[in-house]
């Protein structure tokens, strides 16, 4: 799935990046114009790299460093794709996946993490639809695909939260449920989700 592409240096323990280099090649085209990126990590430098490159590419990424600044644009904003950092052993970010399955299950997850958490998988959250988990340093083409699958299954993530009941887990259905012990409107949008999650995203 993954191409050898651009990674960034990593910089100390924890932090993710040493200092952010100049793009090694000027972008193509944008993706995406109209999905709200949602971009949450408590490294200012991190953020500020993402939201530089990303905006390049999606045209509107927005930055919170707190789960308080990130409830307040998820209020404020109709986001379609979330980029937070894994780091289950932080508080703080197992309280921010506990409120999206609780308020807003419908919006598709890319995580991110570093060495230190290397045993974080897609399925490790039932709750959320955990598109792909991209580990720091970033190889950037693995890091758009993830971003575009995540834009791809937006309108249908919706769909099926709406048809779900309340306290289903959303991620369990969509990544492990039987497709024959599903009723036909969840098959459909289940079925169409897969495939968007793995079919072949080309430029």
């Amino acid at each position: 799935m993954f191409s050898r592409c651009q990674q960034l240096d990593p910089g100390p323990r924890g932090s993710g990046f040493q200092s952010i280099p100049p793009m090694s090649r000027p972008p193509t085209k944008v993706y995406d114009r109209d999905s709200n990126v949602l971009v949450v990590d408590e490294s200012d430098e991190v953020l500020r790299f993402v939201k530089i490159h990303l905006n390049r590419y999606f045209s509107h990424v927005h930055a919170a460093r707190s789960v308080a600044d990130a409830m307040t644009h998820l209020k404020q904003k109709t986001i379609q794709v979330i980029i937070a950092d894994a780091a289950p052993a932080k508080k703080s970010n197992a309280d921010f996946l506990k409120k999206l399955a609780a308020q807003w299950r419908h919006v598709p997850v890319v995580l991110t993490e570093g060495e230190d958490h290397a045993d974080v998988q897609v399925g490790s959250f039932p709750h959320v639809v955990v598109v792909d988990v991209v580990r720091k340093p970033f190889e950037l083409d693995s890091f758009h695909i993830a971003i575009r699958r995540s834009i791809a299954i937006a309108k249908s993530m919706r769909q099926l939260s709406d048809t779900l009941p309340a306290k289903a887990p959303i991620g369990e259905t969509v990544r492990n449920s039987p497709l024959d012990e599903l009723g036909e409107v969840v098959k459909g949008l289940v079925t169409d989700i897969r495939k968007k999650l793995t079919e072949e995203i080309v430029d």
